[in-house]
C-alpha cells in the first residue's frame, strides 16, 4: 500500500487504522524519511509552524497529499490548503467517499431509484411516495421530483410551492451560487423531499449539465438512498440523465396491453445505452384487477421476466397516503391484503435496514476517533468525514 499517516502522535494513527480496515497504512509522526507517495495528513494536534513546514516539504518531496481539517480548526487551515493546491476533508462535513478514493478503499455505492413509466396514470408518484416513506424507517432518503412534464410529489407531503428547483437550475445555468438546501423540505426525521414547480418557459432551456451537476450534488449528500420520479420518455432532459446513473430502475405499469407494450421500448432503450454497467430493473404492475383481459402469466411472458410486483386497485390511494393509514401497523381488513403487496414490493426493489447495513462494518473515519489522546487533549469531534 502506497499510503501512509502523518498524524501527531502513535494513538491518533492507530486509530485512523481502526476505521480503514483492510488497510495496512505505515504511520509517520513527522515528514522525514517517508517513502509513501500518498501521505494522509490529520492536522489535529500539531502546531501551526510545523504544519506549515511539513506542507512545504512533502511538496517539495512530490507527495500526493490529502490533508483532515478538524472544524474549529476550519478558517485557519483552509484558504491556506487552497493556495497550495492541497485537498482536504473538513471532519463531519465532507463525505467518506473522498477518503476512501484517496487510500483506494472500495466503497459501496449508494442506491439511487429512478421511477419511470411507458405511459402517464401508471402511479409514479404513489409508488414512489410509499418507497421513499417506507424506506425512510431504516434509512436515510432523499426523493426528488423530476418529472417537469407532470410535478406532483408535493402533493403526497403536503408540502407548500414556496420555492421551485427550477430558480436553482436558473443560479446553476448563470454560474450564480446555490445552496440546494433552500429548495428541500424535511417531511420527516430520515426523509427529505426536494419538489419541482414547473415553469415551462424555464423548462426549454435546461440542459443536461445542470441536471448532471444536481445528481452528482444529490450522491454526494448524507443520504443512504436517493429515490428519483422522472417523465415516461428516456430522451426528455431529467429522464436521460438519471436513467444513465441509477443503481436501480423501476418500471411503473398498468395492466393494460399499450401500457405493457410500450415499456418493451423502454426496455430496450436501457439495455442500449446501460449495455456495460446494466441497472437493476424492477416491474410493477399497477392497480392490478383480476378480471383484466391481460393476466399475470402473459404480462411475465410479454415482458420475459419472471419477477414482476403486483399491486391491486387502492380506492382513494392519496387520501390513505396523506392520513398515515397505509403506513400503520393495524390496518382494517379491506387494506390488509393491498398493503401486504405494497410492503412487498418495496422489500423486493433492494431496500434494506441499517441494520443489515451495519453488518458490513462500514465505520465512519473519526466517528469515534481523537475522542481522547493519551495526553487527554480536546476532544476532536463526533461527526462523521
Amino acid at each position: 500500500m502506497d499510503v501512509a499517516i502523518l498524524c501527531a502522535n502513535d494513538t491518533i494513527g492507530s486509530l485512523v487504522q481502526v476505521v480503514l480496515p483492510g488497510l495496512s497504512l505505515k504511520t509517520y509522526n513527522d515528514d522525514s524519511d517517508i517513502e509513501e507517495k500518498k501521505i494522509l495528513f490529520i492536522l489535529y494536534s500539531f502546531p501551526e509552524d510545523d504544519i506549515h513546514s511539513m506542507i512545504q516539504t512533502l511538496k517539495k518531496q512530490q507527495k500526493e497529499i490529502l490533508a483532515v481539517i478538524h472544524p474549529p480548526n476550519e478558517t485557519r487551515f483552509c484558504e491556506v490548503l487552497k493556495k497550495q493546491g492541497i485537498p482536504f476533508i473538513i471532519n463531519g462535513v465532507d463525505p467518506n467517499e473522498r477518503l476512501y478514493h484517496f487510500v483506494g478503499k472500495p466503497t459501496k455505492l449508494k442506491k439511487s431509484f429512478v421511477f419511470i413509466g411507458p405511459a402517464g396514470g401508471s402511479g409514479k408518484s404513489f409508488l414512489s411516495s410509499f418507497a421513499a416513506k417506507k424506506a425512510s424507517r431504516n434509512n436515510r432518503v432523499r426523493l426528488v421530483d423530476w418529472n417537469f412534464e407532470t410535478p406532483s410529489l408535493h402533493h403526497f407531503f403536503n408540502v407548500p410551492p414556496l420555492e421551485s428547483i427550477v430558480k436553482g437550475i436558473k443560479l446553476l445555468r448563470n454560474d450564480l451560487p446555490i445552496n440546494l438546501t433552500d429548495y428541500d423540505f424535511s417531511v420527516d426525521k430520515n426523509l427529505t423531499v426536494t419538489p419541482m414547480y414547473l415553469d415551462y418557459l424555464e423548462s426549454t432551456k435546461w440542459g443536461v449539465e445542470e441536471f448532471a451537476y444536481l445528481w452528482d450534488q444529490y450522491e454526494q449528500g448524507k443520504y443512504d438512498v436517493v429515490i428519483y420520479e422522472v417523465p415516461n420518455y428516456p430522451f426528455s432532459v431529467t429522464a436521460s440523465v438519471a436513467l444513465m446513473r441509477a443503481t436501480d430502475i423501476v418500471i411503473t405499469l398498468l395492466p393494460e396491453q399499450n401500457s405493457i407494450f410500450n415499456s418493451i421500448q423502454l426496455i430496450n432503450w436501457i439495455k442500449t445505452h446501460r449495455e456495460s454497467d446494466m441497472p437493476n430493473v424492477h416491474f410493477v404492475i399497477n392497480r392490478y384487477k383480476e378480471e383484466i383481459a391481460m393476466g399475470i402469466s402473459q404480462i411475465e411472458k410479454t415482458l420475459d421476466q419472471k419477477m414482476i410486483n403486483i399491486i391491486p386497485e387502492i380506492p382513494n390511494a392519496l387520501g390513505l397516503f396523506l392520513s398515515g393509514e397505509l403506513m400503520q401497523e393495524r390496518l382494517p381488513k379491506s387494506l390488509i391484503e393491498k398493503v401486504s403487496a405494497l410492503n412487498s414490493f418495496v422489500e423486493n426493489i433492494g431496500f434494506r435496514s441499517k441494520e443489515e447495513e451495519a453488518t458490513k462494518g462500514e465505520i465512519s473515519l473519526l466517528n469515534r476517533i481523537f475522542k481522547k489522546d493519551k495526553r487527554g487533549e480536546t476532544d476532536l469531534g463526533s461527526s462523521s468525514i
